[in-house]
């Protein structure tokens, strides 16, 4: 969930909408499971720590993508907990979040000629 999903919805991630998949909200949702987050930390050689977290709840009231948007909100803020307490924890091979609209990368210039 933490990587961008060109096109997800806008979810807020480091309070600034982010193409993020909604498929596991979803999925938890359709087969009645718990979202249930999962932190893996490296602490060097073989050696990582696993954290299983408290479960995401749906919220009640709400249409099917607004639940499954809520719950993937709520992970974007957990996930940006993570990575902001250790940010040596985090690769994220791909740009996050889109460009502004209107400007473009910076190696289009030298494909232009």
């Amino acid at each position: 969930m933490d990587q961008r999903y060109d096109r997800g919805a806008p979810v807020p991630f480091f309070g600034i909408p982010a193409p993020t998949t909604l498929v596991p909200a979803q999925l938890a949702l359709r087969l009645d499971v718990p979202l249930i987050p999962v932190r893996i930390e490296r602490r060097g050689g073989a050696r990582f720590v696993i954290t299983v977290h408290r479960p995401v709840r749906p919220e009640t009231g709400l249409g099917a993508n607004e639940v499954a948007a809520g719950m993937t909100a709520r992970v974007n803020q957990l996930l940006a907990r993570w990575i902001a307490a250790a940010p040596d924890q985090w690769y994220c091979a791909k740009r996050r979040w889109p460009r502004p609209q209107g400007r473009k990368a910076k190696h289009t210039r030298f494909l232009a000629g």
